[in-house]
């Protein structure tokens, strides 16, 4: 069961799932947020996206960009938010996601740890 799972994540990730990012990155500022809010969730969850932390962790300008991003990727039906926690929709995205970022098992410094 296991193994049929990791084959269809990495089946799945020259697909649709690429196809998304590839059409996010390639476009405008606010679009490149997406990808990050996008990797940001799934390496991390959905509680903390909007601190000043992980915002810089992830390429964030400025972390009240955060946010924005992902009301625009709720109007495109990727991630949703419930009791203030935001998540991906699709959890093999998720998956896919988590498991192709370079981030995933970075720490993330406090806001005392950033002198």
């Amino acid at each position: 069961m296991i193994r049929a799972h990791d084959r269809l994540v990495q089946t799945i990730e020259r697909s649709e799932f690429a196809s998304v990012l590839n059409v996010l990155v390639s476009g405008d500022e606010g679009e490149v947020n997406e990808v990050r809010a996008l990797q940001l969730l799934a390496d991390r969850g959905g509680e903390t996206v909007t601190s000043r932390p992980l915002a810089s962790l992830y390429g964030f300008s400025s972390h009240s960009r955060v946010r924005p991003a992902l009301v625009r990727l709720q109007g495109r039906g990727l991630v949703d938010e419930r009791d203030g926690t935001w998540y991906i929709v699709d959890p093999l995205f998720n998956e896919w996601l988590r498991r192709s970022s370079p981030l995933a098992d970075r720490p993330v410094l406090e806001a005392s740890d950033e002198r």
